[in-house]
């Protein structure tokens, strides 16, 4: 899952595959929102990635857009107090792999803010986490940059 600048998301240089199933298969939507089973994470799915075949670890959120706010959805989903809790009843008791099934996400409940708080709320996450995407690409930037002056010294 590479969107939604998630930290430790990146797009391998794999070469595409053509499979053809011999059962239905969920794909992905631009803006729709997946939740990854294994990371216990939601991210809205960019353009780049639209079409895509979903995995086992992976799971498609249909969202009521009259109702919800995918942004809002992505917020609640990975930060909320309320949505942390129940990920930790769901993985209670998990010793190695602290993954989630998907029967735990349905379970999942979230008490529903009005449309404008969500979208508020969703707009601003997703742009702390391009602030913070930025950020880092920065810092490794410049610290590209000083590795780099530190060898030019020693020739």
């Amino acid at each position: 899952m590479s969107d939604c600048w998630q930290p430790g998301n990146t797009i391998n240089g794999d070469k595409e595959q053509v499979v053809r199933p011999t059962q239905a298969v969920l794909s992905v939507r631009t803006g729709g929102v997946v939740i990854s089973l294994i990371h216990g994470k939601a991210a809205i799915v960019s353009p780049e990635h639209a079409g895509r075949l979903l995995s086992n670890n992976y799971v498609r959120v249909e969202v009521d857009g009259g109702k919800v706010v995918p942004a809002w959805f992505v917020w609640h989903f990975n930060e909320s107090r309320e949505s942390r809790r129940q990920q930790a009843l769901a993985t209670q008791g998990s010793t190695f792999v602290l993954r989630l099934s998907l029967t735990e996400v349905r379970q999942f409940t979230a008490t529903l803010p009005p449309l404008h708080k969500q979208e508020a709320i969703g707009g601003l996450y997703l742009a702390t986490l391009e602030k913070r995407h930025y950020q880092e690409r920065l810092a490794a930037l410049n610290e590209q940059q000083i590795l780099s002056q530190l060898s030019d010294m020693i020739q």
